[in-house]
């Protein structure tokens, strides 16, 4: 079974690959459906966790009840996105009809050898928030805030 989330506002430069890249860190990718045309995406992932990981990336919109130009007309809405993963230069958002709520977590599977690899979409938030920076990815504040607070929920912190 693959776990959906659907992605938009992507950049007219973003390719799938580049998509592949962007969301890999949240685990392990089985398909990608892209139109490039719509600058949207489909991305199924292997497992829930790592869906729930690139929920984490969604770049809300906040609403303000006046128009920035300084109108008095309090009727004037503006939707203004927050500041969430970031691709080609996009404001990414990132939802799903299909996954919510918070999973159990799962123990990491423990190799032959008998050391234990950690899958990434087994890793702490706040480590995958860690990973993408190091990449040179831009994150806003409120993701690694999300990140912190999913760990603390699973009791990583």
């Amino acid at each position: 079974m693959s776990y959906p989330v659907q992605v938009t506002n992507i950049s007219a430069d973003t390719t799938e690959t580049k998509l592949h890249d962007f969301f890999s860190f949240c685990g392990k990718i089985d398909k990608i459906d892209h139109q490039a045309q719509a600058k949207s995406a489909t991305i199924y992932f292997e497992k829930l966790s790592a869906a729930k990981t690139a929920l984490m990336l969604n770049g809300e919109l906040s609403v303000l009840s006046k128009a920035l130009s300084g109108s008095d007309d309090d009727s004037e809405l503006i939707s203004l996105p927050t500041q969430g993963g970031s691709l080609d230069g996009s404001n990414l958002n990132v939802t799903s009809s299909v996954v919510s709520g918070d999973e159990v977590h799962e123990e990491p599977e423990a190799s032959g050898s008998g050391e234990t690899h950690v899958r990434q979409e087994d890793k702490p938030r706040s480590g995958i928030v860690a990973e993408y920076l190091a990449k040179g990815y831009e994150l806003g504040e409120p993701i690694l805030q999300r990140a912190i607070d999913m760990d603390s929920a699973l009791r990583y912190c």
